[in-house]
C-alpha cells in the first residue's frame, strides 16, 4: 500500500473495501409484528436488519457507479403489446364464458367468479414468461447497456482500490497519487471511467 500523499504516512492509512467491512455492522433480530385481520389482531415474527456506521462509511458508502439509465432492464417492444394481451384476453375469455353459461344476472356473477382465476392462472404467468425471456434478451441484445454496465463494474473495482488517510481525512488512488474528500469519490469515478473511454488525466483529476 503506498502512502498517504499529503503526509507521506503509512500509519492511518486503510483501504476502502476494509473500512466497508469492519465499520459497518450489520445487525439481525427477529421483530414483532401485528396484522389486523377479519378475527381479530394477528402476531407474527420477521427478521429484520439494522445497518450502522459512521459519518466516514456513510460518505464512503453513497457512491454511484452506474448511470441510471443503463440500471434498469431494457424492455422489448413486443412486450408491452403482449402484457395488454394477457389482460385482455382473460377477460374476453371469462366474459364469453359467462355468456354461454347464465344469462342476465347469474352471468355476471359468473364472469365476476371466473375472471379474477383466469387472470391468476393465465395473466400472471404470461407477464412473468414475457418480462423473463423477451426483456432479458432486448436487455442482452442492448450493447450501449452492456458497455454502460461493464464501465460500472470497472468504477466498482477502482472505489475497491483507493484507500483512506485518517491523518488528513482524504480518500486517494495509490496509482496516481490523486486525493480528494470522501464526499468526492463519485466524481472521481467517473472522471477516471467516464462514459466515452477508459482515460485519465491526472493533472485534471487532481482538482478533486
Amino acid at each position: 500500500m503506498n502512502p498517504c500523499p499529503r503526509c507521506g504516512m503509512l500509519d492511518q492509512v486503510r483501504g476502502i473495501r476494509a473500512i466497508m467491512q469492519n465499520e459497518v455492522r450489520r445487525t439481525t433480530f427477529v421483530g414483532q409484528i401485528r396484522l389486523h385481520g377479519h378475527h381479530g389482531p394477528l402476531r407474527g415474527s420477521m427478521n429484520q436488519q439494522i445497518v450502522q456506521g459512521n459519518s466516514l462509511t456513510d460518505a464512503l458508502g453513497a457512491v454511484v457507479f452506474l448511470e441510471p439509465r443503463y440500471a434498469d432492464p431494457t424492455r422489448d417492444k413486443r412486450s408491452v403489446w403482449l402484457i395488454l394481451a394477457a389482460f385482455a384476453i382473460p377477460f374476453a375469455v371469462a366474459a364469453l364464458g359467462a355468456g354461454l353459461l347464465a344469462h342476465g344476472f347469474f352471468s355476471f356473477i359468473l364472469y365476476v367468479l371466473i375472471a379474477p382465476l383466469i387472470i391468476v392462472l393465465i395473466t400472471v404467468p404470461a407477464i412473468q414468461f414475457i418480462t423473463r425471456r423477451l426483456d432479458a434478451a432486448a436487455t442482452a441484445a442492448d450493447s450501449e447497456k452492456m458497455r454502460g454496465r461493464e464501465r460500472g463494474a470497472r468504477r466498482f473495482a477502482l472505489w475497491e482500490s483507493l484507500s483512506y488517510c485518517g491523518r488528513d481525512h482524504l480518500v486517494y488512488d495509490p496509482r496516481y497519487g490523486v486525493s480528494f474528500p470522501p464526499e468526492g469519490t463519485t466524481g472521481y469515478l467517473f472522471h477516471s471511467i467516464p462514459e466515452t473511454e477508459f482515460a485519465v488525466n491526472v493533472d485534471e483529476v487532481r482538482r478533486y
